[in-house]
């Protein structure tokens, strides 16, 4: 894992990290650093994970159930799967803020021949950057602010040479409300063959969605518990 993620992406974190993440990289250091938050959070995420100050391993977020697959990670070619997205966009504080945004993507999914697939949501926000781990197998998601040229993302569609996060709007860590869910798809259909794609929506679901629906709605975890855990590093600082 060093020489795959941490090594190839060291340079361009300490440079934009002391910058608070402002200054030009190239698309190939951004896909560097998309790789890096894509290991870390992933591993982060983990139920087992484990930190050495209390107070933060309490209250850290973590993944409500299982994994994202692991194996990408050590595998020979080292290719983030096309169900792994990971975005960011500019954010100039981590104070939480009413969401502009509602977007339902369930976190886990009951396929119609009873197979369950779990979705899974990671957090980090610091003063500069909001990076936004994402795992949903098999169905595809449209991003609001990706939409609008608001946020990039890194792992499948990174920017262009020269860009620099800084040139994006500064926006709340919590623009944007991540709906949980359990959810039935119907019969026919299935992950992975065709689905339309997950959709900001002013209510749970987006009206042109008819393939599931939603039977309970268990928070994702990461948003509630971060700006405790800010709390907690701000104390460890």
């Amino acid at each position: 894992m060093n020489q795959r993620f941490e090594e190839p992406a060291r340079a361009a974190i300490i440079r934009l990290m002391t910058s608070e993440w402002s200054g030009a990289a190239s698309a190939d250091e951004w896909v560097a650093v998309g790789r890096w938050f894509a290991k870390t959070l992933s591993l982060l995420g983990n139920p087992a994970a484990k930190y050495d100050h209390d107070l933060i391993h309490e209250e850290a977020a973590r993944f409500g159930w299982g994994h994202p697959d692991y194996g990408w990670l050590h595998d020979a070619a080292g290719i983030a799967p096309d169900g792994l997205s990971l975005y960011v966009f500019r954010t100039e504080n981590c104070r939480p803020s009413h969401p502009q945004h509602r977007m339902p993507v369930p976190a886990r999914v009951v396929q119609d021949d009873g197979h369950v697939e779990d979705f899974h949501l990671f957090i980090h926000a610091e003063n500069g950057i909001c990076a936004t781990l994402l795992n949903h197998p098999g169905w595809t998601v449209e991003h609001p602010l990706v939409a609008r040229g608001d946020a990039w993302e890194l792992l499948h569609d990174p920017p262009a040479d020269g860009a620099d996060l800084s040139s994006l709007p500064a926006l709340p860590w919590t623009v944007i409300k991540w709906m949980g869910g359990e959810a039935d798809l119907k019969p026919g259909r299935r992950l992975g063959t065709g689905l339309p794609p997950l959709q900001e929506a002013g209510g749970l679901l987006p009206d042109s969605v008819s393939t599931l629906h939603v039977k309970k709605q268990p928070d994702h975890g990461a948003e509630h518990r971060a700006a405790r855990l800010d709390a907690a590093r701000s104390q460890r600082r």
